[in-house]
């Protein structure tokens, strides 16, 4: 949560200032007066989905040892094997 006074805000516009930014699990949520922005930060990694019904957000990815894991759809990832001998 920012401060409460309009001089440690962050100002967007002219006369609105930012009231809260939360980032979890690769999105980020930011609340700026009647404004609600959410967005995935895709250059952020989460943890590798244990099965492809695992829960995620469409544009997350994981990697482990043996693969790059991308989530397509909400809850729905697809993975690709990591070949290192080409």
């Amino acid at each position: 949560m920012l401060p409460n006074s309009d001089e440690d805000k962050i100002k967007v516009y002219p006369n609105e200032y930012i009231n809260n930014i939360t980032v979890n699990r690769g999105i980020l949520r930011l609340l700026a007066n009647d404004l609600y922005l959410e967005s995935i930060i895709n250059n952020i990694p989460v943890e590798p989905p244990e099965h492809n019904g695992s829960t995620g957000y469409a544009g997350q990815w994981a990697v482990d040892s043996n693969y790059v894991y991308f989530c397509i759809s909400d809850h729905n990832w697809g993975r690709v094997a990591l070949d290192t001998s080409f």
